[in-house]
């Protein structure tokens, strides 16, 4: 994400999601939200705040993901 290229760092992202073993998924789930945030593409973004959420209820993450 340091580049700027939002598109590509939510793609690397989902990408290690795909790996159910990786760790601090729920992080990576707040990642990129905040990509799909800073790429403008809010309606995703929302998707991906509230999941870290739904998917992650023991997250230290939900209060920032809260407030996006």
């Amino acid at each position: 994400m340091q580049s700027r290229d939002y598109d590509a760092a939510v793609k690397a992202i989902e990408k290690s999601l795909e790996d159910k073993k990786a760790a601090n998924r729920d992080y990576l789930q707040y990642l990129k939200a905040i990509a799909l945030t800073e790429a403008k593409s809010y309606d995703e973004a929302i998707a991906a705040y509230e999941k870290v959420e739904t998917q992650y209820a023991d997250s230290q993450w939900i209060p920032r993901a809260r407030f996006g």
